[in-house]
């Protein structure tokens, strides 16, 4: 079973068997074990005086805080209840964990372009941007000494699954865990993180509605929302609550799960699409609704995506969504094209031929210019 809150985690005042004085117990982020120390006073109005100023001294920053630590002071805005207690989100370890590696021990008034420019230069395009982006939310504008530029973003990858890949990745996923994962990431199109933090009371048997809002935290960009799903679905739920044994929908063992990631991509292996990833599920089911017709505006409520994103997918994806409003226009200002008459001047063949030549001339002559 998930391990329940930490009822220690904040400091507090404790008595101590065979010891007169008050004692402070805690416990830091991350660990199983508590700590304790003495105030020194039995008086239990000193000792929560002195209870205060242990507060304020460890939240007070260090005299000259690292960049290390104002990540970690970051982190703890991304704190998430997971199988084995409070901890900080793994996308936010993973952004954390090379940062703090490369200018964990600088101080922020020590970072000069040229060092940001060499992390950069070490670190996946990708990884890169969303990794600065990490550094400049944790650093205070007014500590820097130069700008934190941000590298280009690249396009976004199209590629989705077809529904034969998607059915195939089904057959082949033999671990339980994984079918149920994907079964639920395939009908709601719902991200990896919503769904795996998606417990049992947050099913809703009746209406037959997935909430994937979680409670215990707030709204941010990474939008989660409620969604209906097919009877079927439902179905299978209830076999899946029949033998589960943790408060989680995804569970593995006896505790949830806080990354599919291994026997995803065990399963896509199997399935012969080694370069599917769990985040690409949701691009598939957005694509999947977009060629069979469905509105921006209800793929986006139903996922729980943007729209910005979902118009994106839906102009790749399926282009004639469109054709009747560009028909719309044609009709309105041509008609059946003899109306307003538009057609191509005639042009000497060789006269174009030559115009030709000469733009090409040009084009080379400017591209060793640029080259020297």
């Amino acid at each position: 079973m998930p391990r329940k809150p930490n009822s220690d985690a904040n400091p507090h005042l404790v008595r101590v068997s065979g010891r007169r004085a008050w004692y402070i117990r805690w416990t830091e982020p991350g660990s199983r074990r508590s700590q304790i120390l003495s105030t020194g006073t039995e008086d239990e109005a000193e000792a929560r005086l002195v209870l205060a100023d242990f507060k304020i001294a460890r939240n007070a920053p260090p005299p000259s805080p690292t960049v290390a630590w104002y990540l970690t002071e970051r982190a703890k805005d991304f704190m998430v209840d997971g199988p084995n207690g409070r901890r900080v989100e793994p996308r936010i370890t993973s952004f954390h964990k090379p940062l703090i590696a490369f200018f964990g021990d600088y101080r922020p008034d020590q970072i000069s372009d040229g060092l940001l420019r060499q992390y950069v230069e070490t670190r996946p395009h990708s990884s890169a941007r969303r990794e600065m982006e990490e550094l400049r939310a944790a650093i205070p504008e007014k500590l820097r000494i130069c700008d934190f530029p941000l590298p280009a973003p690249r396009p976004p990858r199209e590629w989705f699954l077809t529904r034969d890949q998607a059915k195939r990745l089904m057959e082949r996923a033999h671990a339980y865990h994984i079918r149920l994962f994907l079964l639920i990431a395939m009908t709601t199109g719902q991200r990896t993180g919503s769904i795996l933090g998606l417990t049992w009371d947050r099913v809703l048997w009746e209406s037959g509605v997935l909430d994937f809002r979680d409670p215990t935290r707030g709204e941010n960009k990474k939008r989660r929302g409620v969604c209906p799903v097919d009877s079927r679905v439902i179905d299978a739920l209830r076999e899946a609550h029949g033998i589960a044994v943790t408060p989680f929908v995804v569970e593995h063992g006896s505790s949830g799960i806080a990354s599919i990631s291994t026997g995803f991509r065990r399963a896509a292996k199997a399935a012969d699409i080694p370069e599917a990833s769990p985040h690409i599920l949701k691009h598939s089911v957005i694509s999947w609704l977009a060629m069979d017709g469905w509105t921006v505006d209800a793929i986006a409520d139903f996922t729980s995506t943007d729209e910005k994103t979902v118009k994106r997918i839906y102009r790749k994806v399926n282009p004639g969504y469109l054709r009747e409003l560009a028909t719309s226009l044609g009709d309105g200002l041509m008609g059946d094209g003899k109306s307003v008459g538009f057609s191509a001047p005639k042009r000497d063949k060789s006269k174009q031929r030559a115009l030709l030549s000469k733009t090409a001339k040009s084009a080379n002559a400017l591209k060793m210019l640029g080259g020297r």
